[in-house]
This record gives structure tokens, C-alpha cells and sequence, in this order.
């Protein structure tokens, strides 16, 4: 019988036991090694994929480089024509950093530049993207930005100028970041990268508008009459009528006593579209020579006018450097003006272009030729202590009296710096005259024999500075009833005239008349001139002995001058049309069509102030009673009158007003106290219409007229910091709600909006340049890895 033998089972188990353990600790050892290799893998891609995003931070550095230098870019030309831009209603400040700023970034990504219309397509260059790597990081193969087919390259451009809180951006598309290390791991990153202009806060002090650099802006005239001892320190611009000073009794000039002025002005800038008049015997100081106070005058003319007869003195001393389109007239008798700085009469003729013979009598006139003239009797005229002289035109003989219906072209004359006696030097000589005299009487000329010329001027050398014509016959009225004709001399162009008078002059006989003449117009030290001058034509200055003499420094071809000297006259004419404008040194409307502005508009009033239509904002609002009303101006007298008190330091007290007034009549400051109810406080005046000034006032004053100092003593100060701040303070204040304390929702207080450079602004968490991180304006979108 057979029996079961479990022998050697139990080796079995053991082997089977052995092989399973065996198996299990392969598979764990293999486990265990998948795991290190996956760690391995998984620490290897992250450590590409940082290294990728290393490279993306570098681009992403490259981008904060080139945009901040956009920045600047932007920022410094807003600084440089800041007024201009906040003077054109078409453009915002905002708008014109923006649109400068991206350009600057179309520039650099795309080395072109950014031009509109929005259908033009910009791709950015890889190879620009590229050097923001740091150079170690080779081959290029193994890091690319963006594709080579630039169809890809997209630099998307969001821009508009119009809506100030549009936040404007460039935007890279699809660019693509790889890295593929030493062992071949490989990461690709696609991102769009979004550039965003700055939301610059542009209310800091160095780049307000010009105009609150000013104490006083009227845009019809600025006179000073009836008073003593006024005085502004400050900028001053004054519109078509000019700067006006009348007399009031002042014996003796002295600008350190109240009562040897009328007015004495200090500032920085001076600038009229008009003339500066001294009236009669009134006393105007123009900058403080002992102080070192130096003023930039820039006039149509610079006069003095009246005082017939007078015994008192009609006395103008200027220390600037005065840029004067025609003339300096010594008009008034008993004159005396005395200039320091430097002086430029810059116009040559009416485009300041070369002159062709032929067109001499249409460029060449009294209207665009700078000239020194002296017309009053008994005045003294100093230019000693100048460092610069500059004359570019000539005196011209007036026929503005001509009789008849015509008024003829005027005379020219070959003097740039002249006495009016001086006239009789152009008078074709007695002997030409077939009457042996000139003029000549109206009964003469009837009685000509038939067939017989009034004038025969024969071949020789003065017909060879003459024109085809000769001479020109001035028809006049001797006190506006006896009628009687001057006989001039015609010259073919500019540099006959100067022959022709340097030739006389240098006739001892001639020169001997002209000292004789001269007297009775000249007193004291007579004309006394810079040596350092640059004059058209002659010039006569007083010498030692108390006569005249010629002067140098004349052009030899004034008809043809330098190209440097036109151009800068050209420069200098279209300068102080802009200033006229806007006050700022260039402008488009500077820059473009004639030198001479269309003397009945206003432009400078309706370019700071906001205008809607044909009427300002001020005007809209006060249309009438209850629209008035509602915008927080309360009537009186038939005007309109709104105050906003200013309170900077939130002590609970107004330290400042601003006054918006709409006046139809000549207003005073009395009647804006009365009107608002208190004392006249310093700060912000504004008014559509005239005003008369007795009262002292720190700050800014704007008129869309004149404004009239009248009172002994008054003074008018500029306060460039305190208007700044007001504005500042309350360009806030406006975006703030009124339970936040605002004034967003309150019409009454609301005042930014009457300037255009103001108009519509939105500040809203706008940081100053000094704040700005730019990194924070730039930002990924549409992120992927694969």
C-alpha cells in the first residue's frame, strides 16, 4: 500500500517564499528607481521651467528699461510745451503723453515710427527682444522670442486721446519663450505682454500752465492812470491796446519812492500785443537794475505820446532785454527814456526775406521795419549801458496825413536810429525844384506854365540812387486848410537811401543844418548808443561835443543781410506771436501764417479760458438767472459773481477766493466784495469783462478786457506757488463725493473747468513720476506652457 510523502515541501514553500520576496524587492527596488528618476525628471523640468521663467523675467526687465525711457521721453517733452498743449482745446495733456509714450515704444520694439491710421499693422522684431537677454544665454538657438515670420509679431497699439480715463497700452502678442537645457529638457512659454502708459499725475508745480506764472493777464489793455506809487511784481501780459501809463503829478523819477512813479513793474516777463505808452509826463520803471531784476519785454512798439509844450518830463526806463517788432518813439516832448539790457528791433521788412529791387515799395514799409525815432522836442534818449543794439529796419516819412481820398506808401528814409529834423535831408534839393524851394504851395503848382516839370532831377549820381520815378510829392494840409507839397526823393531800394544819407551827412554844409535842426529836439546828453549795435541803415548818436555823428555797425547789404540774421528775425517774429497767443515761446499758431495777429480778436482770454461755441463756459452758465443760480453765482448790478472759498490748510478758515465773474460793464473791485460779501481775499480772479484794480492783490488776475489801476500805492503781486495750489487743490476736491467732504456733486464750488487746460481732466489716482513703479504696468496675459 502506497503512502502520501509531503517530504521536500516545506524547501518548495522556502523557494517559493524566496522567488516572491525576490520579486517583491525588484519591484520595490524598481519602484524606488522609477521614483528617483521621476524626482530627477520632475526636478529637472522645474528647474528648466525657471530657468525659462528666468529668461522671461529678463525680458520682462528689458520691457520696465524701454518703457520707462518712453516715459521720460513723454515727460520731458510735456514739460517743454506743457502751456502750448493746455492752450489747444483739441489736445489733452493726457492725450499727448500717452500718444508720445507709445510711439516711443513702436519705436523701440518695432524701429519704426507709430503713425496713424489704426489700420496700419506693427509687428515688434524678435531680435530687439532678444538683446534683453543676458549674454551668456547662447546659442539662440536655444531660446527663441517670438517666430521668425513676423506675420506672427503682432504689436497691438490701444490708443485714445479723447477719453481721459481710457488707459492706453501697447500689447505683444504671442511671444514665445523656450529654453532646452544640456540634457534636452525643453520648456515653451506663449505669452501676450501688455505695456501700459502711466497714469502720471501732472498737476506738480514745474509744469503748470503758464498763465499761473502772472499776476495780471488783460486782453485788451492794462493802463495804469490817476495814481502813484503802483507797483507789480509779477509776469504781465496785455492785449491789443497795449500797456497804457498816464500821467499824475510826479515831479522827479525815482523808482525807490512811492511818489516818483506811477507804476514800476518787476518780474520776469513783460509781454504786450500792443505798444508800451508812457502818456504825457508819466513815469513807468520796467525791471530794477539795482537789484538785478532784468525783464523779457516783448511790445509792437515801445512810445511815449502827449505832453505838448509840457515843462515836466514824460519819462520810461527800461532794464530787460526788450524783443520790439517796430518801433521805439520818442513821440511826447520832453521825452526821456533810458534803456539797459539789450534791445532788438528785429523786423526787416514784412516776411523778413531777402528784398528784390521790384518789390522794394510792397515789402519794405513803415508797418514791418524796426526803427529809433524822435519825434518830440526837447528829449534825451540813453542807450549807453546795452550790451546789444539791434535795429533791422528804418525810419520811414509818414503820409498818413496825406490830403485827399489816397493815402500814399511812406518815405524811406536811410537812417535806422533817427531825429525827425533828419526829414529835410530827403527833400530833392532846391536846385531840381523849378521854383528853387520845396515845398512848394498849392498856388504855385497852378500857376506852372504849361509844358514845365515841377521837378528835374538830371543824369549824374543821385539819379543813379533814384528809381525810374525820382520823386514822390506829399500832398498836406498846414493846419488842415492851406494846402502845400513836399517833393521826396524815390530810392531804388534800401542801400541807395543809405548811400544817399551817409553822402550828405559827410557834406560839411549838410551836417552843419542837421546839428542846427536837431537841437530844438534834442537836450541833455542827446542820443547816447551802445558801441556793441547792429543797424539796416544810419544811425546818429550825440559825440562829445554835443553834435551828431554817424555811427557804425551798419549792413553793407540791406537789402540782402545774412541768412543767420533773417532767420533769427524770422525766429524771433514768430516767437512773439506765440507768446501772444498763449505766452509760450513756440506753438502751432506761432508757427504758422503771418508775423501780425488780427488786432480786433482776443485770443489769449478765449485760449486759457474754456469756450464753448461762440461763448466761454462762464458765459453758458450765467446765460441766465436760474442757470446762474444753479452753478453757484449770485447777481449784482447786472453781473454775475461766484466765490469758492479755499481752504488749503483744512483749518476750518478760507485763506484764499477764487472769483468767477461774467460782467457786461466795467466792474470794481468794491463791487466784488459787495457782491460776495466780505473782504477782497488773495487768490484766483477771473472776469469776462473790464475791471478796475484799487485794491492790493496777491495771486492772479485774468480780464477778458482791460484792467484799470487807478489808486495811490496799489500793489499787485505774483504768486506762482498759491495758484498752483489752489488748482491742485481742488482739481481733489472735485473727484472727491461732498459726504467725502468734495465738491463733486456741488456746482457751486466746482471751478477747474473754466480753463481749458483744465476742462474735462480726470486725476483720479494719478501718481507723481517720482512714484511710479513701472513694473506694475506690466503685466502677462493669455499665459500658457506646454
Amino acid at each position: 500500500m502506497l503512502r502520501k510523502n509531503n517530504k521536500g515541501s516545506a524547501l518548495l514553500l522556502v523557494i517559493i517564499a524566496i522567488c516572491f520576496i525576490a520579486i517583491l524587492g525588484s519591484l520595490i527596488l524598481s519602484l524606488t528607481m522609477t521614483n528617483i528618476q521621476m524626482k530627477q525628471i520632475d526636478y529637472r523640468s522645474k528647474e528648466n521651467f525657471y530657468e525659462t521663467e528666468a529668461v522671461l523675467e529678463e525680458l520682462h526687465a528689458g520691457l520696465e528699461g524701454v518703457s520707462s525711457d518712453s516715459m521720460y521721453q513723454a515727460y520731458n517733452y510735456i514739460l517743454l510745451h506743457y502751456s502750448e498743449i493746455t492752450q489747444n482745446t483739441s489736445s489733452s495733456v493726457k492725450g499727448e503723453f500717452d500718444s508720445i509714450y507709445i510711439n516711443g515704444l513702436v519705436q523701440a520694439l518695432c524701429g519704426c515710427a507709430y503713425n496713424p491710421p489704426v489700420s496700419t499693422v506693427y509687428y515688434y522684431k524678435p531680435r530687439v527682444l532678444k538683446n534683453f537677454l543676458n549674454a551668456s544665454r547662447t546659442p539662440d538657438d536655444n531660446i527663441l522670442y517670438g517666430d521668425t515670420d513676423t506675420s506672427t509679431n503682432v504689436l497691438q497699439i490701444n490708443l485714445d486721446t479723447v477719453d481721459p480715463d481710457k488707459v492706453n497700452s501697447v500689447v505683444l502678442q504671442k511671444v514665445k519663450v523656450r529654453f532646452q537645457d544640456s540634457k534636452g529638457y525643453d520648456t515653451q512659454i506663449t505669452t501676450d505682454i501688455r505695456l501700459e502708459a502711466p497714469n502720471l499725475n501732472f498737476d506738480s508745480a514745474n509744469i503748470y500752465p503758464e498763465f499761473t506764472k502772472y499776476a495780471l493777464i488783460a486782453d485788451k489793455q492794462l493802463a495804469a492812470e490817476s495814481g502813484t506809487g503802483i507797483s507789480i511784481d509779477g509776469n504781465l501780459y496785455a492785449g491789443a491796446d497795449g500797456l497804457r501809463v498816464k500821467a499824475t503829478t510826479v515831479t522827479l523819477p525815482n523808482q525807490n519812492d512811492p511818489t516818483g512813479y506811477n507804476l514800476k513793474i518787476a518780474g520776469d516777463t513783460l509781454i504786450t500785443r500792443g505798444d508800451i505808452l508812457v502818456e504825457n509826463y508819466a513815469k513807468l520803471f520796467i525791471g530794477d537794475q539795482a537789484a538785478g531784476r532784468k525783464m523779457n519785454v516783448w511790445a509792437e512798439n515801445i512810445r511815449t505820446s502827449g505832453n505838448d509844450n509840457g515843462i515836466q518830463t514824460a519819462y520810461l526806463n527800461i532794464y530787460g532785454n526788450c524783443k520790439v517788432a517796430d518801433d521805439l518813439s520818442l513821440d511826447a516832448d520832453r521825452s526821456f527814456v533810458t534803456i539797459g539790457g539789450s534791445y532788438y528791433g528785429y523786423n526787416y521788412n514784412k516776411t523778413n526775406q531777402k528784398v528784390e529791387d521790384s518789390e522794394v515799395h510792397s515789402i519794405v514799409n513803415s508797418n514791418y521795419s524796426s526803427s529809433i525815432l524822435i519825434n518830440g522836442q526837447n528829449s534825451a534818449l540813453d542807450m549807453s549801458g546795452l550790451t546789444s543794439l539791434t535795429v533791422a529796419g528804418r525810419a520811414f516819412i509818414s503820409r498818413k496825413n496825406q490830403a485827399g481820398a489816397t493815402v500814399a506808401d511812406d518815405i524811406m528814409t536811410g537812417e535806422s536810429i533817427s531825429v525827425k529834423s533828419n526829414q529835410l535831408a530827403y527833400l530833392v534839393p532846391d536846385e531840381y525844384i523849378y521854383w528853387k524851394h520845396n515845398p512848394i504851395m498849392k498856388s504855385e503848382l497852378d500857376a506852372l506854365p504849361t509844358g514845365q516839370k515841377a521837378v528835374t532831377i538830371p543824369p549824374g549820381a543821385l539819379a543813379n540812387l533814384l528809381t525810374a520815378q525820382q520823386f514822390e510829392a506829399y500832398h498836406y494840409l498846414i493846419g488842415g486848410t492851406i494846402p502845400m507839397t513836399y517833393y521826396y526823393l524815390d530810392f531804388k531800394d534800401q542801400t541807395c537811401a543809405n548811400q544817399y544819407f551817409k553822402d550828405y551827412y559827410n557834406n560839411s554844409s549838410n551836417k552843419a543844418t542837421l546839428n542846427k535842426n536837431a537841437k530844438s529836439y534834442l537836450y541833455g546828453n542827446g542820443i547816447r548808443l551802445s558801441g556793441a549795435l547792429l543797424l539796416a541803415a544810419n544811425g546818429l548818436m550825440t559825440a562829445g561835443d554835443g553834435n551828431l555823428s554817424l555811427t557804425g555797425g551798419v549792413l553793407a547789404n540791406p537789402d540782402s543781410p545774412d541768412n543767420s540774421l533773417l532767420s533769427d528775425a524770422i525766429r524771433t517774429a514768430r516767437e512773439y506771436k506765440s507768446r501772444q497767443l498763449c505766452l509760450v515761446a513756440a506753438s502751432a499758431g506761432g508757427n504758422s501764417g503771418d508775423f501780425r495777429l488780427d488786432k480786433t480778436q482776443s485770443p489769449l482770454f478765449k485760449t486759457i479760458i474754456s469756450q464753448d461755441g461762440s461763448q466761454s463756459v462762464i458765459e453758458k452758465e450765467t446765460r441766465d438767472d436760474s442757470t446762474a443760480l444753479a452753478n453757484g453765482f449770485v447777481k449784482y448790478n447786472g453781473n454775475f459773481y461766484k466765490r469758492v472759498p479755499i481752504d488749503l490748510d483744512g483749518d476750518g478758515t478760507a485763506e484764499y477766493s477764487v472769483y468767477i465773474i461774467r460782467n457786461d460793464s466795467t466792474i470794481t473791485t468794491n463791487d466784488i466784495r459787495n457782491a460776495t460779501g466780505g473782504n477782497l481775499k488773495d487768490g484766483i480772479l477771473i472776469t469776462t469783462g473790464s475791471l478796475t484794480v484799487g485794491w492790493n492783490y496777491s495771486g492772479l488776475i485774468i480780464s477778458g478786457a482791460t484792467i484799470l489801476i487807478t489808486d495811490n500805492g496799489t500793489q499787485i503781486n505774483s504768486d506762482p506757488d498759491m495758484v498752483q495750489a489752489i488748482l491742485s487743490y481742488a482739481l481733489n476736491q472735485e473727484q472727491k463725493k461732498t459726504s467725502e467732504g468734495g465738491w463733486l456733486e456741488n456746482k457751486s464750488m466746482q471751478f477747474t473747468h473754466y480753463f481749458t487746460a483744465y476742462a474735462g481732466k480726470s486725476n483720479a489716482n494719478a501718481e507723481n513720476i517720482d512714484q511710479i513703479k513701472i513694473s506694475n504696468y506690466i503685466n502677462y496675459e493669455n499665459f500658457k506652457k506646454n
